[in-house]
């Protein structure tokens, strides 16, 4: 049963990390993205406080499932180092290597939307992609940029977590709720 054996190596990952580190996970990024009809019950089971795979909005909202909540802290492509830098013949994902300059004219374009509007902004950094020298120059550039602004928060995504669930608790934001599987009407 494809539930059983993701809820599984889920629960494995989770005991192997805690293992590790001493610290139990309270946050979950899907590899690649990939989220099954399972995956907001399994990890409400497992105790998880927030989830980051899905791109359904600009703003942090809530996951239910029959098992329970989760927050859903919103990534998107557009954010992510992987489609400027990922080129991995090995897994047949051979794609146009994008310059530094290139790829943070993505990221600033991002942050400035999100920025004007109040949004939530996150960036997915691999560090075997994004931790060569060229590029780090331009990390670093960027997160003074961000520095300057002033009102600009840089900080984790449990902390995020905490901040967004304050903020329901106090009834100063009222996310909006998707219910994991989502129900056909046909």
């Amino acid at each position: 049963n494809t539930r059983d054996r993701e809820a599984y190596w889920t629960a494995r990952a989770l005991d192997s990390l805690e293992h590790l580190t001493g610290q139990r996970p309270l946050g979950y990024r899907a590899p690649i993205y990939d989220y099954s009809q399972h995956t907001t019950a399994i990890l409400a089971e497992l105790g998880f406080r927030y989830e980051s795979s899905l791109m359904g909005d600009d703003l942090p909202y809530r996951l239910h499932s029959r098992s329970g909540d989760i927050l859903e802290l919103p990534v998107h492509w557009a954010c992510d180092d992987w489609n400027q830098f990922a080129h991995l013949a090995d897994i047949d994902y051979v794609m146009p290597i994008q310059t530094p300059r290139r790829a943070f004219e993505v990221y600033r374009s991002e942050f400035e939307g999100a920025y004007e509007t109040g949004g939530f902004f996150q960036i997915v950094w691999h560090p075997f992609l994004m931790g060569r020298a060229a590029r780090m120059l331009y990390v670093r550039s960027f997160i003074e940029e961000l520095l300057e602004k002033g009102d600009v928060w840089l900080t984790n995504c449990i902390a995020v977590a905490d901040h967004v669930e304050g903020l329901i608790a106090a009834g100063t934001y009222t996310p909006r709720v998707d219910t994991i599987p989502i129900k056909s009407s046909a």
